[in-house]
């Protein structure tokens, strides 16, 4: 993910960070009561499928929609070469981040 898609997608979920937040929050919490409640290891697997996604799907968002929303310091763009390669590294990062989040249940089963 480039800068620049970054922050065209998070211009549009900027509105929308603390319901990421909140939705991210109660995965967690679900998650780990689901996780205190089961007892075998296949169950344990079948949750961490099932609820990871409500957590870093989220969360990712969030990071997204502060990071390179309306009046964020990664959205502006800036002369300076280190700010340049600091933008890229954060978008690329969140674009990784994204798609560990999207696969995040084949990798639970898988392994």
């Amino acid at each position: 993910m480039s800068p620049r898609t970054a922050v065209l997608i998070a211009t549009r979920l900027h509105p929308y960070r603390r319901a990421f937040l909140i939705v991210s929050l109660l995965g967690i919490a679900l998650l780990g009561g689901a996780l205190f409640l089961v007892r075998s290891a296949f169950a344990a697997n079948l949750v961490m499928a099932a609820f990871g996604p409500f957590v870093f799907l989220p969360w990712v968002l969030m990071c997204l929609s502060t990071g390179f929303g309306p009046g964020a310091t990664l959205r502006e763009s800036s002369d300076s070469v280190v700010r340049k390669a600091w933008r890229w590294y954060a978008a690329l990062f969140i674009g990784l981040f994204l798609i560990v989040a999207c696969a995040w249940p084949f990798v639970v089963l898988m392994s």
